[in-house]
């Protein structure tokens, strides 16, 4: 591990207080998702999830299942449900009287994320090669153009997770494919943070993934996923050493469980 990794992973922070959802916030409807059917549990799921990927609310923010019911106009139960969900994708931790907090991410989880990642989408691309049709082809030039456009870091980050989901759907591996979207949803809170300040380098990447992709190059395309992921890591290692010199850090460096 390198000096400027074991300089971060130094990092130490503990949350000063437990915010409640911000009051700006309440008496928000949900807009209904795009695409196919969803339960309210699912609906409402989507939304807070969607507000802890944006950093809406932050880890230690406390959410209360009558807070929330309220806020976006539907029963405790889809509330409750949906809480549950987030807490199996580690975004939430369940708490007693009926409320849950979001979850923080430590160096340490941080670090066994990517090495999760590393060892499974690597090995999806390459899987997934040899079963690419023109169809996904078009898909992943659709969105890669549509990435290298956008200046919202929100929306380039849904792309990514689309361009990437897309290549690895091909390897028919369902069971890698969910757990590759409950890590990503994980890291994906603090991606979206540093990535708003320059995507060109990934951008660049998923341009060669796609192009060894369209030659056959299962071997080249493992090795480009391996070093994508391992740059993304560093990438948002350096952010954070940066902002926690300047704000304070973003990442706890470990909490008792």
């Amino acid at each position: 591990m390198g000096r400027q990794t074991r300089h971060v992973h130094s990092i130490s922070y503990m949350v000063s207080s437990v915010a409640r959802i911000p009051t700006e916030t309440t008496q928000r409807r949900i807009e209904p998702g795009s695409g196919n059917l969803e339960t309210a549990g699912q609906a409402a799921a989507r939304v807070i999830r969607g507000r802890i990927l944006s950093g809406e609310l932050e880890a230690g923010t406390k959410l209360s299942q009558h807070e929330l019911a309220a806020d976006l106009g539907m029963s405790r139960i889809p509330v409750r449900d949906a809480l549950r969900s987030l807490a199996g994708e580690g975004l939430v931790d369940l708490r007693a009287r009926a409320t849950a907090v979001v979850t923080p991410l430590t160096m340490e989880d941080l670090q066994e994320l990517y090495e999760l990642r590393i060892s499974l989408e690597p090995r999806l691309g390459r899987l997934a090669v040899p079963h690419l049709r023109e169809g996904d082809y078009r898909e992943l030039i659709e969105v890669l153009d549509t990435m290298e456009a956008t200046t919202d870091a929100s929306a380039w980050l849904t792309l990514n997770n689309r361009f990437h989901e897309t290549l690895y759907r091909a390897a028919g591996r369902r069971r890698s494919l969910e757990m590759i979207r409950v890590i990503r949803r994980q890291t994906d809170r603090y991606t979206a943070v540093y990535i708003e300040l320059n995507h060109t380098q990934a951008d660049t990447e998923h341009r060669m993934i796609l192009d060894a992709a369209r030659n056959g190059q299962t071997t080249r395309i493992e090795a480009l996923l391996t070093a994508h992921i391992s740059a993304s890591y560093e990438q948002m290692l350096r952010y954070l050493a940066g902002e926690s010199l300047q704000n304070g850090p973003k990442v706890t460096r470990g909490e008792p469980r």
